[in-house]
């Protein structure tokens, strides 16, 4: 349990003592705040830029539990693939070299 609160989990203790145990439905969702930031339409994110290629047939991301579609995004294909690929190649050696923390790091910021 150290282990969590050391990774910024809290405690049981806490979580029984105030009861936050995460959102309640019907409540401001943070998730929900970001994709109305980026208009719910995203596009394919490639070395930390957003990729919407025009012409693309758009799809629905929907909520399973009730058919909500809460996005939409181009549909990607092998020219898509093939710049993400590159993308990732540039960096793997870079990326190969990190640590755990600092990867963890990368991918929430």
């Amino acid at each position: 349990m150290a282990a969590l609160v050391a990774l910024g989990a809290p405690p049981v203790s806490k979580i029984f003592a105030t009861m936050e145990e995460g959102p309640i439905p019907g409540e401001s969702n943070p998730g929900e705040a970001w994709l109305e930031s980026h208009g719910r339409s995203l596009g394919h994110f490639v070395a930390g830029t957003w990729l919407k290629p025009p012409g693309r047939t758009s799809l629905e991301c929907r909520e399973a539990a009730t058919g909500r579609t809460v996005a939409v995004v181009p549909e990607g294909d092998s020219s898509d693939l093939a710049v993400a690929v590159a993308a990732a190649a540039a960096v793997a050696k870079a990326w190969a070299g990190l640590g755990g923390p600092q990867r963890g790091q990368r991918l929430t910021q």
